[in-house]
């Protein structure tokens, strides 16, 4: 289990080695010599100062589409056509002002300065640790922080909720924030089952904020309360989808390649192999087959995956309407006990 202090030292140890910078997107140029005894390094270089300049992939793609250039065709240039590409359709871009954001010398992204800077994690994550303070004291029993992954793109933080568990399932909320603007904040309701996690991206029990608006702190605590309540539901839909059977398997797979984006050809593939010769299965093995194909993925596709599969078993969904159909379910159970 992770102890809050802990957390909170791991993201002071990243903010400590990042800096941000407003300037002109045109001070960029990229530096190519088919001289090369002239000492100059290949590559991005700023302008004015002459210096050689450093980009995570994810900032260099976006100070391309920046410019009107594909990314996947410029790296596939040579370094005298990648210079005259960009040098050129640098110029032919209107000049104005952006946000470099540094992790160490690294260039990690570039950004409208409309981002506010105060939703990082250094001022995000101490609030809502005082927000559940406030709701369940300081020591706050009844809460684990049960994963934490801190990545280039992401900051993922899961808390569970203890007093709502099985000896194999539990619930919570997913806290995720993007430093580079890959992701709004989200605070989404999670199940966990054995070692995989539901998520979804239905809006029941979620808040979504932007990167240039400010940060809502009654919107964060009425979510807080609301994910808990719609995990909570979400539990009891969960078991029905292991009774719920799937009429060719193969069939709804390559239905959910269509139907979502994040689902790639290399895991229908992996799905397709594994389901081939089965006529049916029930919704929830398929969605732990997804699960197991994607474990080894990069946090940001993950965890995309993860909301994809939870959609897929449509968990988080009509909950107030579930929650009439349980309390209506639990009635009839005890006058039968009766």
């Amino acid at each position: 289990m992770l102890e809050k202090q802990e957390i909170l030292d791991k993201i002071k140890e990243y903010a400590d080695s990042c800096t941000d910078l407003e300037s002109s997107l045109k001070c960029i140029n990229y530096q190519y010599s088919d001289d090369l005894t002239n000492g100059n390094p290949v590559g991005w270089r700023n302008f004015v100062t002459q210096q050689s300049i450093s980009f995570t992939k994810y900032a260099e793609t976006q100070l391309l589409h920046l410019v009107g250039i594909p990314g996947l065709y410029f790296r596939r240039c040579p370094s005298s056509l990648k210079r005259d590409n960009f040098n050129f359709w640098i110029t032919q871009t209107k000049d104005k002002n952006v946000l470099f954001r540094k992790h160490g010398e690294e260039i990690r992204a570039i950004l409208s300065t409309r981002f506010n800077t105060e939703l990082d994690d250094s001022v995000l994550f101490p609030l809502i640790f005082g927000l559940l303070e406030e709701v369940y004291g300081v020591d706050l029993p009844g809460i684990q922080f049960t994963n934490f992954q801190k990545e280039s793109d992401l900051t993922k933080l899961d808390i569970m909720f203890t007093a709502i568990q099985t000896e194999d399932m539990s619930v919570g909320l997913s806290i995720v924030n993007s430093e580079i603007g890959r992701s709004a904040i989200w605070i989404r309701p999670y199940i966990s089952h054995g070692k995989f996690n539901f998520s979804s991206r239905s809006e029941e029990g979620c808040l979504s904020i932007r990167h240039t608006s400010d940060l809502d702190k009654n919107k964060i605590y009425a979510a807080i309360n609301s994910a808990k309540k719609v995990a909570q539901v979400g539990v009891y839909r969960l078991l029905e989808t292991k009774t719920e059977v799937v009429i060719n398997p193969i069939q709804t797979i390559r239905q959910l390649v269509d139907d979502d984006d994040y689902m790639s050809d290399k895991i229908v593939n992996i799905l397709e192999k594994e389901y081939k010769d089965r006529v049916d299965a029930t919704k929830f093995e398929l969605a732990k087959s997804m699960l197991i194909v994607i474990a080894d993925l990069p946090l940001f596709q993950r965890y995309k995956m993860e909301q994809s599969v939870g959609q897929y078993l449509d968990l988080f969904s009509d909950t107030e309407e579930r929650l009439i159909s349980i309390n209506k379910n639990l009635q009839k159970l005890y006058v039968i006990e009766q």
